[in-house]
């Protein structure tokens, strides 16, 4: 029996005729296993800093939903920075994540401690789940142990 019928019918429940909403989906990178990979990594972030979160708070979408989409509200950190690698002077960062996990959001909860990295965009800094920001865990220490390493 041919898998055309059950490729049909995953095709039928993948597209849908109702209104389009965010879901993410995260393309892995490389595996991290050398200081070049996390440097090529980190390239494109303007904020790599060790941070617990102090304040969050979540906006409403600043446009209404157009053309069947979902609008996406934002939510705001306000993290105090502990230690930097590159980036922000200032003792504390402000970052905007999609709200909700769904729409490639960070679950960002007070008193959380993260290994952030931010890029900016007209003023204001944004990561998401689908890059290296996480809370910090062992995998943190081995990718700033790796990011720091003086071997080349």
């Amino acid at each position: 029996m041919s898998g055309f019928p059950l490729l049909l019918g995953i095709l039928g429940l993948c597209s849908s005729s109702g209104p389009k909403t965010a879901a993410c989906i995260c393309v892995p990178g490389p595996a991290v296993t050398s200081r070049e990979i996390v440097i090529a990594t980190a390239a494109p972030y303007d904020q790599i800093v060790d941070a617990v979160v102090i304040k969050v708070i979540y906006l409403e979408a600043l446009r209404p939903a157009a053309n069947g989409e979902t609008a996406l509200d934002d939510t705001e950190a306000t993290l105090a920075v502990t230690r930097r690698w590159r980036g922000t002077r200032s003792d504390t960062i402000v970052v905007r994540t999609p709200t909700g996990t769904a729409a490639c959001g960070l679950s960002f909860n007070e008193g959380q401690r993260y290994l952030l990295f931010a890029e900016e965009e007209k003023g204001k800094f944004y990561a998401h789940k689908c890059g290296p920001s996480r809370i910090w865990d062992k995998e943190a220490d081995r990718l700033i142990s790796l990011l720091t390493s003086r071997e080349q």
